[in-house]
């Protein structure tokens, strides 16, 4: 993983140098380099820690053979009483689909 000059990995986590640059004027920059400054500018460096873990995607993935003598409509309906019954123990949405297994 090639993390760039002003980000580095620390344990499970990628710590980003970060440098906030205000001005008199009201404005605000951010730059990941130490920022060159005007007289009018006061800057803060800025450590941003994130956890790996935001870039992980959990991934449940079940398959289920069926009858090949039932009929589509009948499998959808199953389907959805299963779906309905996973997201309430789980507490989190699904994504459940019913698939060609002919297809590729």
């Amino acid at each position: 993983m090639n993390l760039g000059r002003h980000t580095r990995r620390s344990g499970d986590a990628l710590v980003f140098d970060l440098w906030l640059v205000f001005s008199r004027d009201g404005g605000v920059r951010l730059v990941r380099g130490e920022p060159g400054q005007t007289a009018a500018e006061r800057a803060i460096k800025i450590e941003a820690s994130l956890p790996l873990a935001l870039w992980r995607t959990p991934i449940l993935k079940a398959t289920l053979t069926v009858d090949p003598g039932e009929t589509r409509d009948v499998i959808e309906s199953r389907i959805a009483v299963l779906g309905d019954q996973v997201r309430e123990v789980l507490g989190m949405d699904v994504d459940l689909r019913v698939l060609d297994p002919e297809a590729p």
